[in-house]
């Protein structure tokens, strides 16, 4: 079985002018009379087909297994992210507040909106927040931020450290 060449092949040329149709497409568009003037020998369809548009756009990506400290929890309230926003100092909200903090669990995919005046006042949300889920039964395992100053503090590192 020979290979297509891409320039000769009337074959090729009608993928190519179909979208990258594929070739048992075309024959039954052929066979059916569907458009006018597409008349490809028999012997076309016989050969063996390639188009090397069509094979990189059909190549699989690279796998790449999560690691199970990754793999997301489905227990709620287990796991809480943290981060704060800043909304600029050009947009403050009718009370002054330049920021907001969210407050998400990894489990039920829940979210806390904090509007903040300044970041030091994400401890206070935090603690406030973990306190009445711990009151409601619920235990955390882990806390997660992006390391910013208002979650590094003794009061927070105190509390985690006696719940969790």
């Amino acid at each position: 079985m020979a290979a297509i060449d891409a320039d000769a092949s009337p074959l090729m040329r009608w993928h190519e002018r179909l979208g990258h149709l594929n070739v048992s497409a075309i024959k039954r568009m052929m066979d059916k009379g569907v458009v006018s003037g597409l008349d490809i020998p028999a012997h076309w369809f016989k050969k063996k087909f390639v188009c090397l548009s069509c094979l990189s756009a059909k190549k699989k990506r690279m796998s790449y297994k999560t690691s199970a400290r990754h793999k997301r929890t489905t227990v709620n309230y287990e796991r809480l992210m943290s981060d704060i926003c800043d909304v600029g100092k050009y947009l403050p909200g009718l009370t002054g507040n330049r920021y907001f903090q969210l407050i998400q669990d990894e489990g039920s995919r829940y979210k806390w909106c904090f509007p903040l005046k300044s970041k030091d006042d994400a401890n206070g949300n935090t603690l406030r927040l973990m306190s009445e889920l711990i009151a409601q039964g619920h235990r955390i395992k882990t806390f997660s931020s992006d390391r910013g100053g208002e979650f590094l503090n003794t009061e927070l590192k105190t509390f985690l450290a006696l719940h969790g």
